[in-house]
């Protein structure tokens, strides 16, 4: 039986971060990682290898930041997609991470799904019966296998960890101080990005904007940030933003500013004292 009278009286317990951090090239995503104060792990693959040296850059301590490449290469040199994706699932299923890390970060998603488009388990989940490829399960396919390491992410925020990925964006327009944005994030399939997006309790976009001390990177809580799919005709048929705008789990949203600087250790701090 439910003792539903200790269940109300229960404090409210603010859950360590499970954040995406959108922006485009060199807007500052991977730096942001080495914002929080916290000892952090940056998984990231073969084309993000700048991820923890860039992260190092923005951090107090630098010896805070450890990199880890999940990338496994094959004999010609070639990435080996099969296993560069098991080992990234074993890296973040390791119960040492937790104990060793209070971050987990993954740079990024963007090319997270590269990773998985080599896989022989996406090949095999849109092959038919016939031996033929399916692009209309494409969207599944990579929801199930990228799905696969959202929830690892999930396990270890479940274990008490802060959790942060990022993932590429490409703007479409924007004011002359870069405050004002309209961009999509880089990712394959509107059923993918809008998936993806509903995972994350926290969305922060990052932006190299103008000021009149010189160009800082910045968060930006009101940006125009979704996704479009089109039909055979190449008309929009449908539009996402819900899913991809800035959110910080804890907070309305009239409650968030319209920009704030990079520093993940005050946002932090800020949500723990909503308890």
């Amino acid at each position: 039986m439910i003792d539903w009278k200790s269940l109300k009286a229960k404090p409210v317990e603010v859950k360590p971060m499970f954040g995406v951090l959108f922006g485009c090239s060199g807007s500052g995503k991977s730096s942001a990682l080495g914002t929080t104060g916290l000892t952090t792990l940056v998984v990231h693959g073969p084309t993000e290898n700048h991820a923890a040296t860039n992260a190092k850059t923005r951090a107090e301590d630098p010896s805070l930041i450890t990199g880890l490449d999940y990338t496994v290469y094959a004999e010609d040199g070639k990435v080996n997609f099969n296993a560069s994706y098991k080992n990234l699932l074993t890296v973040l299923r390791d119960p040492g991470v937790a104990e060793a890390f209070e971050v987990v970060a993954l740079d990024s998603l963007t090319e997270l799904q590269s990773i998985v488009a080599g896989t022989t388990q996406f090949v095999d989940l849109i092959t038919n019966d016939k031996g033929k490829i399916n692009k209309f399960h494409e969207g599944d396919a990579y929801l199930k296998l990228m799905g696969e390491v959202i929830n690892a992410l999930l396990n270890l925020q479940q274990k008490g960890v802060h959790v942060f990925a990022t993932c590429a964006a490409v703007i479409k327009s924007q004011d002359e101080t870069g405050e004002a944005v309209e961009a999509k994030p880089m990712l394959q399939g509107f059923s993918v990005g809008d998936g993806i997006a509903r995972s994350f309790s926290d969305v922060l976009f990052v932006n190299l904007i103008r000021t009149e001390e010189g160009p800082k990177h910045t968060f930006l809580f009101q940006p125009t940030l979704g996704m479009a799919s089109k039909d055979l005709n190449g008309k929009v048929s449908k539009m996402s933003f819900a899913n991809f705008t800035p959110r910080l789990s804890y907070y309305l949203r009239d409650q968030l500013p319209e920009t704030a600087d990079v520093d993940l250790g005050k946002i932090i701090k800020a949500r723990k004292a909503r308890a």
